[in-house]
């Protein structure tokens, strides 16, 4: 393992990363992955945090399966200290068909929603 010297010394957290964590549940996720895992422990506490700007994100959708996606952050002037997460996907990508077949799926189940209101109203 890298001497702790060899790297920067930490940033603070952004004001929004410390918001996310003290919500209630974000204390209890905290606290058991700091039980489970000596790694995560010191990861935590160095407080080694950085705000991504671009990238690429990786979510198991429920429905759909893997989505890969590219992200954007974008700064809020009007709100310092808050960013917008853009996702774009390209055409002609699994991923994009994947949305394609979430897109179509969600319509169904909106049209399977208000035929069963219409039914029951």
């Amino acid at each position: 393992m890298p001497h702790p010297k060899d790297h920067p010394a930490p940033r603070r957290p952004k004001r929004s990363t410390t918001r996310r964590v003290t919500r209630p549940i974000g204390h209890g996720l905290v606290g058991e992955l700091s039980t489970c895992s000596e790694l995560f422990r010191q990861r935590w506490a160095s407080q080694d945090v950085r705000l991504h700007r671009s990238g690429r994100k990786r979510v198991r959708h429920p429905i759909v399966g893997q989505l890969d996606l590219d992200v954007e952050s974008l700064a809020l002037p009007a709100e310092p200290g808050l960013h917008l997460n853009v996702c774009t996907v390209p055409a002609g990508t699994p991923t994009a068909d994947n949305l394609a077949l979430l897109a179509s799926w969600a319509a169904t189940q909106q049209t399977l929603a208000t035929e069963i209101e219409a039914h029951n109203g």
